[in-house]
């Protein structure tokens, strides 16, 4: 039987933004993990391809094709990361791909830092989610809770509270957002209102409400970034007792 023929599947929106959300990451995992980047990283890996000591576990919710996780595991070699979406996503072949090494050109050695895919469902209790308490450093979603039910958000806050590790894990989420009921610019208006219009329950979140949730799961909002093309990036981290 012939093997499969892996082919990584590449969108434009992620390909722009990968590398300004990238900056942004550099700067949190230098601020609140003492991580060191270094161009001496890759000399530290093993025979397997992955570095001797993994520092930080990263789970991605709503991986997609894997094009911002592999974007990530090149830059971050010690790090652990682990791609996950819905059970009924097609794009584990092109999660895979990008595991080999494949989404790059000219093709690279396969990513050994990223783990094989799995399957999360935001609306399923977290019993049925394939991951044990306290096990990530990093959680992060990029585009994920403006193109799904409330409920969604719901999941993504409660799976924080039970993935991450504490006091110091770190729920990271990318894009647009409304503040206290004002949605700028036209541009985002007109896009919630598109979402909306394909599906009722759709629609770009209000922060104030985010951070509700957040506080029914111990955690704070604790950092916004301003990011290209009216998105922003939100750091939320555990309360302080």
């Amino acid at each position: 039987m012939a093997s499969k023929i892996l082919r990584p599947t590449i969108y434009a929106i992620p390909e722009r933004n990968k590398e300004p959300i990238l900056n942004v990451l550099k700067q949190i995992f230098q601020q609140r993990f003492d991580y060191k980047l270094s161009s001496s990283d890759d000399d530290d890996n093993g025979d397997d391809g992955k570095s001797s000591s993994m520092l930080l576990k990263f789970l991605e919710i709503g991986s997609c094709s894997g094009q911002h996780l592999a974007h990530f595991a090149r830059n971050f070699p010690n790090i652990e990361f682990q791609p996950s979406d819905i059970g009924t996503s097609n794009l584990f072949d092109s999660i895979e791909a990008f595991r080999q090494g494949l989404g790059f050109e000219p093709p690279e050695k396969p990513l050994k830092n990223i783990c094989k895919p799995i399957e999360v469902d935001l609306t399923s209790s977290i019993e049925q989610w394939p991951i044990q308490p306290n096990s990530y450093d990093i959680i992060y979603c990029s585009n994920v809770v403006h193109i799904s039910p409330w409920s969604c958000s719901i999941g993504l806050f409660t799976g924080a509270k039970y993935c991450l590790k504490k006091p110091n894990g770190l729920l990271i989420m990318y894009g647009p957002f409304a503040l206290n009921g004002k949605l700028e610019p036209q541009s985002n208006r007109d896009f919630d209102q598109s979402l909306r219009q394909r599906n009722q329950e759709w629609g770009i979140r209000d922060i104030c409400e985010l951070e509700k949730l957040a506080e029914q799961n111990g955690l704070i909002l604790d950092q916004t970034f301003d990011m290209p093309a009216n998105n922003k990036i939100l750091l939320f981290k555990f309360k302080n007792d």
